[in-house]
């Protein structure tokens, strides 16, 4: 079984309500379960949400709303690996059934992942039999150039002070979770209570444009540009 949950809490504060909020005349929440249901791998997709009015919003878009999520999985302090957990543990009891199953974790704030990305990224964790996999973008800035501040009076230290003076050319490309993608084994999932298995950790890499994740209104906008691109308008 293949098993999609999308995360989706009422209480942002950075920009209030953007999972219902229409991008391009169609909310972040819709958008969301459209690209899962178009992309057609997974058996179920469901959404946990604490909110009523993303909870219908969801389902008019044609996603499963099983429960509404219990409000100490709604807070701040609320982990995305217990949300994904108690999903799993909602819907499926037999440990048989947990063995053979692929659990996906999408978020709403990533409006330019599309079904190709979803289908690629479900391929590649499949074909090389990875334990978990997340989506990426390569990072432009090298982190072995990065400094700290070491007081108050802006005085720094290199993070890596043995590789700081290396030219980008003998540095390794680095890359950063984009979070639009994340995928584990059923079973890693609720053995381990963790959606990484670092020693057997797949990538899949997106570009940066596709790869934007709506926290601010400027993240709103950027989407808002690059959507309307792809739309031709």
């Amino acid at each position: 079984m293949k098993l999609a949950v999308i995360t989706a809490r009422g209480g942002s504060k950075r920009l209030p309500g953007k999972n219902i909020m229409p991008l391009l005349g169609q909310s972040l929440i819709f958008r969301c379960v459209k690209c899962l249901l178009d992309a057609g791998c997974f058996d179920r997709v469901i959404v946990s949400t604490d909110d009523n009015e993303i909870a219908a919003e969801a389902e008019k878009a044609g996603a499963e709303i099983p429960f509404i999520r219990p409000a100490i999985l709604a807070s701040d302090s609320a982990s995305s690996v217990d949300v994904l957990i108690h999903a799993v543990e909602s819907l499926v009891s037999a440990d048989e059934e947990i063995k053979q199953m692929i659990v996906g974790l999408f978020q709403p704030t990533s409006p330019l992942l599309r079904p190709e990305h979803i289908k690629a990224a479900l391929e590649t964790f499949e074909e090389r039999n990875f334990n978990s996999l997340s989506s990426m973008r390569q990072v432009k800035q090298y982190p072995e150039w990065t400094f700290r501040k070491t007081d108050e009076d802006d005085r720094v230290t290199p993070i890596f002070p043995d590789k700081f003076m290396l030219p980008g050319q003998q540095l390794p490309a680095s890359y950063i979770e984009n979070g639009a993608i994340y995928l584990v084994k059923g079973d890693w999932l609720i053995s381990n209570k963790n959606l990484y298995d670092l020693k057997n950790h797949g990538m899949f890499l997106m570009s940066e444009h596709d790869s934007i994740d709506i926290d601010t209104r400027e993240d709103w906008q950027m989407a808002e540009f690059f959507l309307s691109r792809l739309s031709g308008s």
